[in-house]
């Protein structure tokens, strides 16, 4: 590899969809990401610094314990307001609020069936924002 060249960050996330406008919902809608405009392109969200690109198909469903590694991870300040927040919304988390050292997160699926997590990061976990 040559010495000069590095990846900076993540640029776009892209998952897959049966139903794209109940997905483009939920991530508007629910989640309250702004939709780009698509101009005839694929749908696709402003994340910060990351673009969040919809896809028709099928997204693979595990809900096995294995398969517990999300699509997507959106940061949030504060778990229990996210946490309620979905549950206004009627969106099943798998278990709750869970954590490991000062970090805690929430898993539940997208209408698509993809894994998706809200994670509050902790102090330990700064460096994944870095």
């Amino acid at each position: 590899m040559n010495a000069n060249f590095q990846v900076e960050k993540l640029a776009i996330v892209s998952i897959m969809a049966e139903n794209v406008h109940e997905t483009v919902h939920f991530y508007r809608d629910v989640l309250g990401l702004n939709l780009l405009p698509h101009h005839g392109h694929r749908l696709a969200f402003d994340v910060g610094e990351n673009i969040l690109v919809i896809i028709e198909g099928l997204p693979g469903k595990e809900k096995d314990e294995a398969a517990r590694f999300p699509a997507l991870t959106f940061g949030v300040q504060d778990i229990e307001l996210a946490l309620k927040h979905l549950e206004d919304h009627n969106v099943e988390t798998l278990h709750g609020i869970e954590s490991r050292g000062d970090t805690r997160w929430v898993l539940f699926y997208d209408p698509a069936g993809n894994l998706v997590e809200l994670a509050q990061f902790g102090q330990e976990m700064q460096y994944f924002k870095s």
